[in-house]
């Protein structure tokens, strides 16, 4: 009879390979499923979902919460601010040049005194000591004279006096003389003298007394630039100071003539009221005994009192 071959099983291969397959299948089903693998929360479909909802919310809220920018303010309203603006800044401007021309003249006086001041020191230290090396050389001649000679004296005098003789010599050849300052000087004498009389020139041409006070005022205080912001030459500026004065006194005289005038009306009125028959108003007929007559006189010397006052 013949022997049955025995199938013996390994239980442990057995158990390895069904884990190996259990493994498979759950790496097959975990692979289907996105949810359960996925271990990264950008990765998550979920996640994705409430970051989308949280970024819509609050940029939701952003654009509620965001103000309006305000609107950023003119400078001028209208064209007319503009141009006074533009005007006062040319003022200004001229204002600023005026001075800055002032403070540049004084800065120049002063660093000419100095300049000069330190050049007179100069001279000063140079006088005294030549002034000094020339005593001692006369004294040194004085020493060696011989006292009991009978010309001691005059010896001695001519000596101190070939030493002052020295001194003043280098004195005049050193003196300090500003020629170049001197000749400046005399230089804008002679161009300011030349503008006056180019002024007094043109006021007598075209009718104006030069020497009217409102005019001398008014030139100094004439402008160099026009309301254009364009340099005015010095013809320009004297136009314009003639233009003002004359404009000026036009002004005065039409004001004055007003109040001739309005003086002249209350005196007729006062004359027609002392006129008037008593018992009767004002708006009755009335005839005046003689017209009304109001010298300029009077008309004068009540403008003139009303001026004074």
């Amino acid at each position: 009879m013949e022997a049955t071959e025995e199938t013996t099983f390994d239980l442990d291969v057995i158990m390895k390979e069904g884990m190996d397959r259990f493994n498979e299948k759950l790496k097959v089903a975990a692979e289907d499923d996105p949810i359960t693998l996925s271990k990264d929360p950008k990765e998550d479909p979920l996640e994705k979902t409430k970051g989308a909802e949280l970024t819509k919310h609050t940029e939701q809220e952003l654009e509620v919460k965001k103000e309006p920018e305000p609107k950023k303010q003119l400078r001028f309203k209208s064209h007319d601010d503009a141009e006074k603006g533009y005007r006062h800044l040319q003022s200004e401007k001229t204002r600023v040049e005026e001075k800055n021309k002032e403070l540049q003249s004084r800065l120049k006086v002063i660093k000419e005194a100095e300049s000069r001041t330190k050049a007179e020191q100069e001279v000063d230290t140079k006088y005294l000591d030549y002034s000094a090396t020339r005593h001692k050389s006369a004294l040194k001649s004085i020493d060696d004279l011989d006292p009991d000679d009978d010309a001691y004296t005059d010896k001695v005098a001519r000596i101190w006096a070939e030493k002052d003789k020295d001194v003043r010599a280098f004195d005049r050849a050193n003196k300090y003389e500003p020629v170049e300052e001197t000749s400046t000087v005399v230089d804008q004498e002679e161009a300011t003298r030349q503008a006056l009389d180019i002024v007094k020139s043109k006021a007598e041409e075209s009718g104006l007394n030069p020497e009217d006070q409102y005019f001398k005022m008014i030139c100094e205080r004439t402008p160099t630039t026009d309301d254009s912001g364009r340099q005015m030459s010095f013809d320009d500026q004297v136009k314009w100071a003639i233009t003002q004065t004359k404009n000026y006194h036009a002004e005065q005289h039409e004001r004055f003539q007003e109040q001739i005038k309005a003086e002249a009306d209350k005196k007729n009125k006062e004359f027609a009221a002392r006129e008037q028959p008593m018992g009767r108003s004002g708006g009755a007929k009335t005839t005046l005994s003689a017209p009304v007559i109001v010298s300029l006189n009077d008309a004068l010397e009540s403008a003139m009192e009303f001026r004074r006052l």
